[in-house]
């Protein structure tokens, strides 16, 4: 844990907004506009080679292959697999999340590229396509409803320095080595975060999984070399893969057991909801539908601060 994230995690409030952002689980910075890969296979790139010791080429990878260097909206899809772990023992399947994002890129006057991200997820049995609406807990015995993921909008910025996330975020994405492997260029990202937990042991001592909440993510994404190299590309396909541990959400019900969970992600940038799973789409459709046009979005939503009404609500 570095000074400056833990100066930030000790001014943090209380809700979703601090749970989530660009790179996380969710929080995946996404992006799409793929129609023109078969064309990139089809010719050679102009530009003779990519130099990474060049801070404007390295920006502009990082814009291409997790964004777009063209103003609009952006799609990803990552298949989520969350285990948890208590501190001993192997890893326990939990379940699994279709996490869907929505990033809508503008370029700014000074060279840097604003991105508001719009991510959702449902949740499902572990490694299957069923939704589920109940889970039951393997640590404590107890059945659980299951509290849906929606977030967003959230700010997040990219510039030549690296990447800029709002004040509403937790997850703060730091570059790492960008690698390139035969015809593939893989960048990656590491974020280590802690703030005071938005449900506290004293006032929720079900749902607090402690006075703190930790998160830490890691994310890459792998692109094509010549996708990256042609100019005529303003986005280049990639897939992407993450993992992060993080603690219990509160709708777990774990009353501050010790431990955390463990999520492993895959997927790539997409189309649009055209491109998923018949069976993803129809899960987004069903309990997530503002995730899919998010014309229809409505306000800000924070779905922490949804569940903390929600659990505050009988006591009145």
């Amino acid at each position: 844990m570095n000074d400056e994230s833990s100066k930030q995690g000790a001014a943090g409030s209380t809700t979703r907004r601090e749970f989530v952002a660009a790179g996380a689980r969710l929080g995946v910075l996404t992006a799409g506009l793929l129609g023109a890969q078969a064309a990139v296979a089809a010719k050679a790139p102009r530009q003779a080679k990519l130099d990474l010791e060049d801070p404007q080429e390295r920006f502009k990878l990082t814009v291409k292959m997790r964004g777009t260097l063209a103003d609009g909206p952006v799609h990803s899809f990552v298949r989520l697999h969350i285990y948890g772990y208590g501190h001993e023992g192997n890893l326990v399947p939990f379940f699994s999340m279709n996490n869907y994002a929505v990033n809508v890129w503008r370029k700014l006057a000074n060279g840097n590229h604003a991105v508001q991200v719009y991510e959702c997820g449902v949740y499902t049995a572990f490694d299957s396509y069923d939704v589920i609406t109940e889970w039951a807990n393997p640590f404590t015995g107890e059945r659980r409803e299951i509290h849906q993921f929606r977030a967003g909008p959230l700010n997040v910025e990219f510039g030549v320095d690296g990447i800029i996330a709002g004040p509403e975020t937790t997850v703060k994405p730091r570059g790492m080595m960008t690698e390139v492997l035969q015809d593939t260029v893989i960048a990656t990202t590491q974020s280590s975060f802690r703030f005071p937990s938005p449900f506290q042991p004293e006032e929720f001592p079900k749902e607090s999984p402690g006075k703190l909440f930790y998160w830490d993510s890691h994310a890459s994404h792998s692109s094509p070399l010549a996708a990256l190299l042609d100019p005529d590309l303003p986005s280049a396909p990639a897939q992407i893969a993450m993992t992060n541990l993080v603690s219990w959400s509160p709708w777990m019900g774990m009353s501050q057991r010790a431990g955390r969970t463990y999520g492993r992600g895959i997927g790539r940038k997409v189309d649009g909801p055209a491109s998923l799973p018949p069976a993803v789409l129809q899960s987004l459709e069903r309990y997530m539908p503002q995730g899919l046009d998010i014309s229809k979005w409505g306000p800000a939503y924070d779905d922490i601060a949804d569940y903390k009404e929600k659990v505050k609500a009988p006591r009145r």
